[in-house]
């Protein structure tokens, strides 16, 4: 639902991706997403600890462990929405996230 609503919905700036959905889990909807748009600034959002390595290996733009800390996830936002083109696109060529919060990092 979330990837069809994408689809019609048309420009988006920046995807806030809980990964506990139901039917289809959060990385299979970050999957469909970032094969729509690659360039697409993906947040992902979990109350799972073990996230880190998998977040940073698939590239995603930001992670932030449950419960949110308010104000770190606007300055990831901030952060995320002034990234240059260029920059984006030179961090998903070495899927390097811009930037990770997580509890408890390996």
């Amino acid at each position: 639902e979330a990837i069809d609503g994408f689809r019609g919905f048309g420009q988006v700036d920046i995807v806030l991706l809980d990964l506990c959905m139901p039917v289809k889990g959060g990385w299979d909807t970050f999957e469909g997403l970032t094969a729509i748009d690659p360039s697409l600034p993906i947040v992902v959002i979990t109350a799972r600890s073990d996230q880190y390595s998998l977040a940073k290996a698939a590239g995603v733009a930001g992670l932030m462990e449950k419960p949110l800390i308010i104000p770190l996830l606007l300055d990831m936002l901030e952060y995320l929405l002034a990234e240059s083109v260029s920059k984006r696109l030179a961090r998903i060529a070495v899927q390097s996230p811009a930037t990770l919060y997580a509890r408890s990092k390996p």
